[in-house]
């Protein structure tokens, strides 16, 4: 009896080895695949780069006509360093857009005038530090690279082909992003001063680089009472206060679109759902489903497994809302336009992390070669879908300027009031300020 028990421990104790081994291999394995994971993960990226390269133009489009021409018309005509001061941080419809001016101003500094094309650069850098955060932000320590591999295949496609190829709305609605999810990061990977006080000048940077970026100094104010740092969140909220009011001081935003809102709240609640899910469909399902999810997520506290991915897909979700709110009242089609298409992606992309990490390692192996089949299908449509879009758009824009060179009148330019761009682009173009690309003009 003695003698088969001692078997049975020997033979349990090999049986115990030979399990232990077997996930070592794989790692040993896995590792040696290391570059090929990251040139996977590359892939996409540099497919979306050369799409931005190849499509982008050094033409002004709506609102660069305004935050380029105009800020620079103005900023570089007065010597005055309160004045430089107001027209930094002076509005931009509902937003204060200081970070895109910064870059824009330290652009024509470098290069002595303005391309279009290095700013559009400049702002869809911020993708490539999405997409770093998101690495570091998951919490998967077993084969992080190859659960990470569908990522950049959702977020890098050219569904939202406006706002990469449009300068002034890349330094400020994707930049916004990655200020608020990087903010987030650090307010959840440590409880140091140094990484608060970080996470907090993250959060008041993406407050001035556009109007949604003060919803962070709010979530990250509940974020830091869900860490338990009451003393910490409060001095975030001492700071948070002034900061919301400086925002405000003197602002002029459009007014009248929310009391619409107000009285039309199923279209608002639709905007809301399709605004979410717009990346996968014209229908608010998509939407209902990630918010249902999000529901899910939080019942089950994931906000303790995870803080900084669920922090930022509420940073999201109010972002939805507020959308709901001042941009319901143009239609519910207007929540699918192609710029928001990025926040949507943003959902795609953060909703699937999530995901993985709360279902668990076995089912994240049984499930991962069709979640990434289905990605890269996914990768592949929104290029064959959007592709003919940006070379018809990237058509238009040259053609409404050479019409513009060639007879002089402005009709035909992207901007809601043509007089007023005309303006400011001849302004621009005489103080040398900005080259027209006259090879764009009449075949030249």
């Amino acid at each position: 009896m003695i003698a088969e028990s001692s078997t049975d421990t020997n033979n349990s104790h090999k049986f115990s080895l030979l399990h232990n081994s077997i996930p070592e291999t794989t790692v040993h394995a896995l590792s040696g695949w290391t570059p090929v994971f990251i040139l996977i993960i590359a892939l996409p990226v540099i497919a979306l780069f050369a799409t931005i390269i190849h499509f982008g133009v050094n033409i002004p489009y709506q609102d660069d006509y305004n935050a380029v021409f105009d800020f620079l018309n103005r900023f570089t005509s007065t010597a005055d360093l309160q004045e430089k001061a107001r027209l930094l941080f002076d509005n931009h419809n509902e937003h204060r857009i200081a970070f895109a001016r910064v870059i824009i101003y330290g652009c024509y500094r470098v290069m002595g005038f303005i391309d279009f094309c290095p700013l559009m650069l400049i702002g869809d850098l911020s993708i490539i530090v999405l997409i770093f955060t998101l690495y570091r932000g998951m919490r998967i320590t077993e084969r992080k690279l190859f659960a990470f591999l569908p990522v950049t295949f959702l977020l890098c496609q050219p569904q939202y082909y406006e706002a990469i190829t449009w300068a002034q709305v890349s330094l400020s609605n994707l930049w916004v992003y990655a200020l608020v999810f990087l903010s987030f990061q650090f307010l959840t990977r440590s409880h140091s001063k140094l990484s608060v006080g970080t996470g907090l000048a993250l959060a008041l940077i993406a407050t001035y680089t556009h109007g949604n970026g003060m919803l962070s100094l709010f979530i990250g104010f509940l974020c830091l009472f869900q860490q338990r740092q009451v003393r910490t969140a409060l001095i975030w909220f001492a700071i948070m206060v002034p900061a919301i009011g400086l925002y405000f001081h003197n602002w002029n935003g459009p007014h009248g679109n929310y009391t619409v809102t107000l009285q039309h709240p199923i279209q608002a609640t639709r905007f809301f759902f399709a605004f979410i899910g717009s990346t996968l469909g014209h229908t608010f399902i998509p939407g209902f489903l990630c918010f249902a999810l999000f529901l899910l997520l939080t019942l089950t506290r994931y906000d303790r497994k995870n803080a900084g991915v669920y922090f930022s897909l509420l940073f999201l979700f109010a972002t939805a809302a507020v959308a709901a709110v001042t941009r319901s009242h143009e239609s519910v089609e207007y929540a699918g336009v192609s710029r928001y298409r990025f926040v949507s992606t943003l959902f795609l992309v953060t909703t699937y992390i999530a995901c993985i990490e709360w279902i668990g390692p076995v089912w994240r192996r049984r499930l991962w070669i069709p979640a990434f089949i289905l990605v890269i299908v996914f990768n592949v449509l929104s290029y064959w879908r959007n592709i003919p879009q940006m070379r018809e758009e990237r058509e238009a824009r040259i053609w409404s300027v050479e019409e513009w060179a060639r007879t002089g009148k402005p009709d035909h330019l992207f901007h809601n009031m043509v007089e007023a761009a005309s303006s400011m682009m001849s302004k621009s173009i005489n103080r040398g300020i900005y080259r027209f690309p006259k090879e764009l003009v009449l075949g030249e």
